[in-house]
């Protein structure tokens, strides 16, 4: 079936579709995925051509025809096909209940690359948007002008996210009990603690983390005045069991390097072990910032905090090598402004969950039993560093951490 689709939109013209364009940017979409995924697309792709009153092998077209339409009418048509697939039980299903259009991702696809103005909304940011206008307008407001003064503070887009997100569990259980914000007490305060540490289907720093939130929200407002204490500080600090960090033995590290790595995986495992770097801060790196010369780069750390990473020789080759794939990638893709230093086959800038990707499937590859994250990297490349002589004031700017604390922990 694979290769029946891709040679149907390899065509010049795929079946309905008007522009070449189109039929290479199915292409691509399909190529990015495994095996299993490219059937389970397939089948939903002919099935909503189906839906139109199409010929089945015309799927290309129905597509691009419901691209072109403006977002209302996409949106309505696309909860007319999910209505139509329930009632004809067709369709995959998801855990969480509602069955796979398909039409999500290749709008978001195709709107990355530019080809449409709009994409169709994820169905967890739905439901976020939902659980967030459930809250009290006042409550919402009152958070809009905390995020945004974290944003002044140089918080980082993630950080901020996360904020709104645990936030909103605060809202969403103030509707509930019918509370005000600013009615806040002990007894309420210590009521709420209990409801988040009782949610055992949430995992142990989550729940920290949305107490946590809690009270610097509240430490917030009292030091605007607007609330005269802060319970959730006199409820005490709720600290999760103290986990040893997680890292791999120089063995370990060298199994997963000596691995015969694509150009990109071999560039990003590289510097993640010579350099420590967060993967946000990965993220974030733009070739202008890299010197080759000196083996070293410029980093906006967390509060945006600029550092220079420095890298080994092996870096250096697996940047030297990886760099002409990145120009070739920009070049095919028009992306002659992209800064980034690392970048997706689309010319974007590298997604966090690409990195993440490479790091686990590299780990399975070399056998090792232990999840490994970039964020293990980090710990590695920590640990090494100490066992080979380094003290905790240089390794402490090395990691980019504002206290020491931070590094011993």
């Amino acid at each position: 079936m694979i290769k029946q689709i891709l040679a149907q939109i390899r065509t010049p013209a795929p079946a309905g579709c008007s522009t070449p364009q189109f039929g290479e940017a199915l292409e691509n979409f399909f190529l990015t995925m495994s095996a299993h995924s490219k059937r389970r697309y397939a089948v939903s792709f002919r099935q909503f051509a189906e839906f139109r009153e199409l010929p089945r092998s015309h799927w290309p077209g129905a597509l691009e025809t419901f691209l072109a339409l403006p977002e209302a009418q996409a949106k309505q048509l696309n909860e007319r096909y999910l209505a139509w697939l329930n009632a004809n039980k067709l369709g995959w299903n998801r855990p969480s209940g509602r069955r796979g259009t398909g039409l999500v991702p290749i709008s978001r696809h195709l709107h990355s690359r530019g080809l449409t103005s709009w994409s169709l909304p994820r169905y967890c940011d739905l439901r976020s948007q939902r659980v967030w206008e459930a809250c009290e307008p006042t409550f919402r407001i009152k958070v809009a002008e905390y995020l945004e003064n974290l944003k002044v503070r140089n918080f980082t887009p993630r950080s901020l996210q996360r904020a709104a997100i645990n936030l909103r569990v605060l809202g969403r259980h103030l509707k509930e009990k019918q509370q005000s914000y600013l009615e806040m007490n002990y007894d309420r305060a210590l009521d709420y603690v209990r409801a988040v540490l009782e949610r055992k289907d949430w995992g142990e720093f989550h729940r920290h983390s949305i107490i946590w939130h809690a009270r610097a929200f509240y430490k917030w407002l009292k030091r605007r005045k607007e609330v005269s204490e802060n319970y959730f500080e006199e409820v005490g600090n709720i600290k999760g069991s103290t986990k040893l960090p997680v890292y791999l033995t120089e063995g370990e590290i060298n199994g997963m390097l000596a691995l015969p790595l694509g150009i990109l995986e071999r560039a990003l495992l590289e510097f993640f072990y010579a350099t420590g770097c967060r993967l946000g801060e990965i993220e974030a790196l733009d070739y202008a910032d890299l010197n080759l010369d000196s083996r070293s780069i410029k980093c906006m750390g967390k509060g945006r905090k600029e550092r220079i990473l420095i890298f080994n020789e092996a870096t250096e080759r697996a940047l030297v090598e990886y760099l002409p794939l990145r120009n070739a990638i920009l070049i095919k893709n028009v992306r002659g402004g992209q800064v980034s230093l690392f970048v997706s086959v689309y010319g974007n800038r590298i997604d966090r969950s690409k990195v993440e990707d490479v790091i686990k499937k590299t780990a399975w590859r070399a056998g090792l039993a232990k999840r490994v994250t970039p964020h293990v990297i980090r710990h590695t490349y920590a640990t090494h560093l100490l066992n080979h002589g380094a003290d905790l004031h240089s390794l402490m700017t090395l990691l980019g951490h504002s206290s020491l604390a931070s590094t011993t922990r």
